[in-house]
């Protein structure tokens, strides 16, 4: 069932609250009104940003948190629709809990991409046979989760591979850094996303190239083409996680 929106209010001072919070308490709002019911459809993101004042990636990370708690569900193709009412206050306060006490995913590989960018030329000159080795053995792994369609296993030879870079500066600090920032990535919210992304087998097989020229570079001391790959592939990875989360 469509449903044509009455206007949502544009946010103007977020306060201490995140974007992405302000969003899910207004669809929530529009919610307990009754201007939406269970099985009405809402507007396309595009509209409710634009009515908001906000970009797209705070309703994306409002509505992937309201998926999570079953208030709402999105279908490919069709749009987002309205699957629970939200009289529970724990219903409420759960979806608005995973917003703020989790980080942007979003702000995790855009970080990412500036640290793993600045280190790589550190990695490509410090990388020794032992550091080679050891990510060409991950690559390995990575390969076999893809050929077997395990993509747990993909994940977690994929963190693998990252941190193995950040090791081969020889910095401890840097490695701690990287680890933290891909613990973000661990948060139920991207999962959310990447299940709906990664189990695609031609998208996986794709991301999996990508670590395989990243790790070409290093081997050949080839400097520029490493930084290339590597920012490459947080560019692309956002853009296609934006499309799911």
């Amino acid at each position: 069932m469509n449903k044509i929106s009455t206007s949502f209010e544009r946010i103007k001072g977020t306060g201490t609250k995140k974007k992405s919070t302000h969003v899910a308490e207004q669809i929530i709002e529009a919610i307990s009104r009754g201007e939406y019911r269970v099985g009405d459809r809402l507007p396309p993101e595009r509209k409710i940003a634009e009515e908001m004042g906000v970009s797209r990636v705070p309703v994306r990370e409002a509505l992937s948190a309201l998926q999570i708690v079953g208030i709402i569900e999105s279908v490919i193709g069709e749009g987002t629709y309205i699957r629970r009412s939200v009289e529970s206050t724990l219903v409420r306060s759960q979806a608005l809990s995973l917003l703020e006490e989790n980080e942007s995913p979003f702000e995790a590989y855009r970080a990412r991409k500036i640290f793993e960018a600045a280190i790589i030329d550190t990695a490509v000159d410090q990388a020794n046979h032992e550091d080679l080795t050891k990510i060409q053995d991950i690559l390995k792994r990575m390969d076999e989760a893809v050929n077997e369609k395990d993509f747990d296993g993909y994940f977690k030879a994929n963190r693998d591979f990252h941190l193995a870079i950040a090791q081969a500066t020889n910095n401890s600090l840097i490695k701690k850094i990287i680890d933290y920032l891909l613990s973000i990535l661990d948060q139920q919210i991207w999962k959310e996303a990447a299940q709906k992304h990664f189990t695609d087998y031609e998208h996986i097989k794709e991301y999996l190239h990508r670590h395989h020229r990243i790790f070409s570079a290093i081997k050949d001391k080839d400097k520029a083409r490493a930084r290339i790959e590597i920012e490459s592939h947080f560019d692309e990875t956002v853009e296609e996680v934006k499309r799911y989360l």
